[in-house]
């Protein structure tokens, strides 16, 4: 797999044999993911060409045990690989012949394709609405409490019947009010 990697990065790169490579094999590697292509189809294309089984979790491994910085280069790499299986999505879509079962698999093609873009660049997930929750109690009991309180009539149910129907009738010499109310019997 190492030898494969190296044929592959010295092409990549356009390094001719003998001469030293600069470049790492992270370095191919972070360049196919930027393109679109997933780590685990870079090993099944390695496995193909050497004819032998090269997982994702191999390939995977080897870089980050051989690069340290190797999670942080292939995750930075992400947002570009989302760029690239949208417009691969695009490509698709475009160029879809054939019958119902070719456009529709063409289709689903392109879905997948999109939805990785969203998984690995949360800008192509612009058009989620935002969730809000709303307390309807709460916002009746708001509404409730920001009226005026001048607005409320307030009504002592202890006063006398006839104070309340005097009152009433428009006679507004007497209080409602129970301190005005005890003063007036005290005086008697």
């Amino acid at each position: 797999m190492i030898e494969e990697l190296e044929k592959r990065t010295r092409a990549y790169f356009d390094i001719e044999e003998g001469k030293d490579n600069p470049h790492s094999h992270l370095d191919y590697v972070e360049e196919q993911v930027r393109s679109g292509e997933p780590i685990a189809s870079l090993a099944r294309s390695i496995g193909q060409t050497l004819k032998k089984d090269i997982s994702r979790q191999m390939l995977s491994g080897y870089l980050h045990k051989t690069f340290p910085e190797a999670l942080e280069r292939l995750e930075a790499a992400k947002p570009n690989m989302a760029e690239a299986f949208a417009e691969d999505a695009l490509h698709i879509v475009d160029s879809a012949e054939g019958d119902k079962a070719e456009i529709y698999k063409a289709g689903l093609r392109a879905r997948m394709r999109e939805s990785l873009a969203k998984m690995f660049n949360p800008a192509f997930q612009a058009n989620k609405q935002p969730t809000m929750q709303l307390n309807v109690n709460n916002l009746h009991l708001t509404a409730l409490t920001s009226i005026a309180p001048q607005s409320r009539a307030h009504v002592s149910l202890e006063q006398p019947e006839g104070q309340i129907g005097a009152l009433m009738a428009g006679d507004k010499s007497e209080s409602l009010s129970p301190t005005a109310d005890s003063n007036k019997h005290q005086a008697a």
